[in-house]
Parts: C-alpha cells; sequence; structure tokens
C-alpha cells in the first residue's frame, strides 16, 4: 500500500526539499503538479526512485500551488494535498 502525507513544512522557492512516503513496490515515481486539481498534468517528475524518499530542488515560483504525487512500481499513485510553495529571496532557480 503506498501512503503520502502533507508534509509538516512546505516547500520553499529554490531551495532543497526532502520528501518520504510509505510503500513497497519501488522504484517509485515522484511529480509535482502545479495549479488547482491534482488530477493534473505533472510539470515535472522523476523516476527510477529506488527508496521512500526523494530531495527534489524545488524550482518552481513561491506563491504557486502544488501537490506531490508518489507512483510505484505497480501502478498505484497517491497525491499530497495542496501544498503553497513559500518565498525565498533566491530566484536563481526560475526561468525569467
Amino acid at each position: 500500500m503506498l501512503v503520502v502525507d502533507t508534509p509538516p513544512q512546505p516547500p520553499v522557492q529554490c531551495a532543497s526539499f526532502d520528501y518520504a512516503w510509505h510503500g513497497t513496490s519501488s522504484p517509485f515515481t515522484f511529480s509535482i503538479i502545479t495549479g488547482d486539481s491534482p488530477d493534473g498534468t505533472p510539470v515535472e517528475s522523476f523516476s527510477e526512485i529506488s527508496g521512500p524518499a526523494f530531495r527534489w530542488d524545488s524550482d518552481v515560483a513561491a506563491g504557486t500551488t502544488i501537490f506531490i504525487k508518489i507512483e510505484d512500481a505497480t501502478g498505484a499513485s497517491a497525491t499530497t494535498g495542496s501544498l503553497a510553495v513559500q518565498n525565498s529571496s533566491d530566484d536563481s532557480c526560475l526561468k525569467h
């Protein structure tokens, strides 16, 4: 069974964000979905993750609503609740 939790701290613009989940069927895919719905198309996906944790270098602008979707090797998926990316004085990761 794949279980995701809404993290206690939201991601910060241009900062590393560590996220862990509970699942047993690796490899996993970690996806970022922006917008108002967790059913949207991912703007970023990282596949072949061997363990139930991933460090994402947040490259989404502050104020953007995101969802984190995890999918396991069996095709099971789970999505967090909405997260608002927090502000940072660092904008070097953003596409201008």
